[in-house]
């Protein structure tokens, strides 16, 4: 488990049982607010690729999940 799927652990603790927690990660172009690409993490590892209408574009799968 890495650093970030620790913290996210750790995030995810207090969430009501059934309740949906989303996290998207926005890569910001250095020196500008351009949004470059944004991501969604998948429980269990893994992210998905979204368009600014937070449609699914392309999935994919962490090298931990892939070694699985």
């Amino acid at each position: 488990m890495n650093r970030l799927q620790r913290r996210l652990s750790k995030l995810e603790g207090p969430i009501a049982a059934g309740e949906e927690f989303s996290i998207t990660i926005q890569l910001i172009e250095p020196g500008t607010t351009r949004v470059t690409s944004r991501l969604r993490l998948i429980p269990g590892g893994g992210s998905v690729k979204i368009d600014q209408d937070g449609n699914e574009i392309e999935a994919r799968i962490t090298a931990l999940a892939a070694r699985q």
